[in-house]
């Protein structure tokens, strides 16, 4: 009897390590087939902002057409899942003045390539505001400006990967910004059918 027992502790043991196995295998190709599906590319770009010694601010519009698309996926529809700008935001305003500046890039519907300053832009890309002599570089996604504190580009907002965009740098007097790279992921955009 006793025997018996030990062979169903043995058995139900086996088949716990069994499922757990299985499990992670299953986890673990899971998450592989979405990894797959995406990937993370790096441009190192130069849009930059015109320095106005004026009072008025500086408003500067650039044509993005993304070096890698979904060719670079080897699929026929992606889309960008997020993007993030490297960005050097520099002030030289007296002590106690403060500046601001921001990358904004037009909605994926709306974009017009050959005037993107026909563009309707809504996303923040990146945000600062200094004061006095000071300047920031850093990765911005537009998070810290958004209303929703979301990032500019995200998957749900449907930016297809094989699209130009319109970007708009808008600073204030006595203030630059740069984009230096821009990093983004594309990912296959999968398609719905109706059955």
């Amino acid at each position: 009897m006793q025997k018996n027992n030990i062979n169903k502790r043995m058995i139900v043991k086996s088949m716990i390590l069994i499922l757990m196995f299985v499990s992670i295998f299953i986890y673990y190709f899971v998450s592989k087939i979405s990894i797959d599906n995406c990937d993370e590319f790096k441009e190192s770009i130069v849009w930059s902002s015109e320095y106005s010694n004026k009072q008025e601010s500086s408003i500067n519009y650039q044509t993005w057409y993304p070096k890698y698309n979904c060719k670079s996926l080897n699929v026929s529809n992606c889309i960008i899942e997020s993007l993030e700008l490297e960005t050097r935001f520099l002030y030289v305003g007296e002590d106690n003045e403060r500046g601001e500046g921001f990358i904004q890039i037009s909605n994926p519907d709306k974009s017009i390539c050959e005037n993107p300053e026909q563009g309707v832009y809504e996303r923040y890309l990146a945000y600062e505001t200094l004061t006095g002599e000071s300047q920031k570089t850093g990765q911005y996604c537009g998070d810290n400006k958004n209303l929703d504190k979301k990032c500019g580009v995200e998957k749900s907002y449907n930016y297809p990967g094989d699209s130009c965009y319109g970007i708009k740098i808008n600073v204030n007097n006595h203030f630059i910004a740069d984009v230096l790279e821009v990093r983004y992921r594309l990912c296959k955009k999968e398609e719905i059918t109706n059955e």
